[in-house]
C-alpha cells in the first residue's frame, strides 16, 4: 500500500492485523528496500505475528522528494511515528538493519512508548560530526559513537554492551568471529595454518 506521510508517498507492506497482533516493524539498510525482509516476513507470519515493512524515504517504491531536509533523521523519525499511527500500531518490536537500525534507535529515543523491543543488526549510533562532537542527540539523550568496531570484537569481550532487548524470535544470532588484529593490518590465520590466500596467488 502507499500512504501519504507528511507530503511524501511512502510504500508500506502490512501483513496480519497490526492493531491486534504483536507486530514487528522491519527497516532495511541503505540502498535496500522492504523486499530485503521477504524471508523473515514469512517466518514471522508463521508465528502469527503482524509484520510491517517500510521503504524508507528515497528507497524502494517510496518517493524521493527534492527537498534535502526530508531525508534528515528527525524527519524520518517523524514519518515513522506517523506511519505507525496510520497502520494502527501503538507498540511494536522494531527491527533495523544497518541504516534501518540507526533509524530504529532514533525512533526508540524519540518515541519510547512505541517500542516494545529493539533489534539492531550491523548498526551504530552514528559518526562524529565535523566539530568532533557527538553524532546523536535525541530528546536530550546524548549517544556517543563507540570508537571500537563492535563487529570486530569477540562476542565474549562485548560484555553488557551487547544486550538482548527482546528479540522477535526468528533465526539465530551469529557471533562475530574474533580477529587477531585490527581490520586491514593482518589477515586472520586459517585453522590449517595457511594465510588465507589461494596457492596460485602465493
Amino acid at each position: 500500500m502507499n500512504l501519504d506521510i507528511r507530503g511524501v508517498a511512502y510504500h508500506i507492506e502490512a501483513e496480519g492485523t497490526t492493531s491486534h497482533e504483536r507486530t514487528a516493524v522491519l527497516l532495511h539498510g541503505f540502498s535496500g528496500s522492504s523486499l530485503d525482509w521477504n524471508e523473515i516476513v514469512t517466518k514471522l507470519r508463521a508465528l502469527d505475528r503482524g509484520v510491517v515493512t517500510i521503504d524508507l524515504v528515497g528507497h524502494g517504491k517510496t518517493e524521493s522528494p527534492p527537498d534535502p531536509a526530508r531525508y534528515t533523521m528527525t524527519e524520518t523519525v517523524r514519518d515513522l511515528a506517523e506511519i505507525a499511527s496510520r497502520v494502527g500500531i501503538t507498540e511494536a518490536d522494531w527491527v533495523g538493519y544497518s541504516m534501518g537500525g540507526r533509524v530504529a534507535l532514533h525512533l526508540a529515543l524519540a518515541h519510547p512508548a512505541r517500542v516494545r523491543s529493539l533489534v539492531l543488526e550491523s548498526s551504530s549510533a552514528g559518526v562524529e560530526d565535523d566539530h568532533g562532537g557527538p553524532g546523536v542527540e535525541v530528546g536530550g539523550v546524548e549517544i556517543t559513537p563507540d570508537p571500537v568496531d563492535l563487529m570486530a570484537e569477540p562476542a565474549e569481550q562485548l560484555g553488557p554492551r551487547r544486550r538482548s532487548v527482546g528479540p522477535v524470535g526468528v533465526g539465530r544470532r551469529r557471533r562475530p568471529a574474533p580477529l587477531t588484529a585490527p581490520a586491514g593490518q593482518k589477515r586472520r590465520q586459517r585453522r590449517d595454518g595457511s594465510n588465507g590466500r589461494c596457492p596460485e596467488a602465493s
